[in-house]
């Protein structure tokens, strides 16, 4: 599924960004000037994830473009 601007994220979803990149939703923070998500970028390992990077936040309009 893309995500567009009103697509409505939860913990958990595996996000492939337009760079190629595959983050996962940890937590979802909402501010007054939009929603951010807590992710944690992985890698592909066969069947699972492998934690790749730290945890970063991220705001709604930067995941707009990938798939869940």
């Amino acid at each position: 599924m893309k995500i567009t601007q009103k697509s409505v994220l939860v913990v958990g979803s595996v996000v492939w960004l337009p760079s190629e990149e595959i983050c996962v939703i940890k937590e979802i923070c909402r501010e007054p000037d939009g929603i951010y998500y807590k992710v944690q970028f992985v890698e592909e390992d066969g069947d699972e994830y492998v934690n790749d990077g730290g945890e970063r936040v991220i705001a709604h309009y930067e995941l707009v473009g990938g798939e869940v």
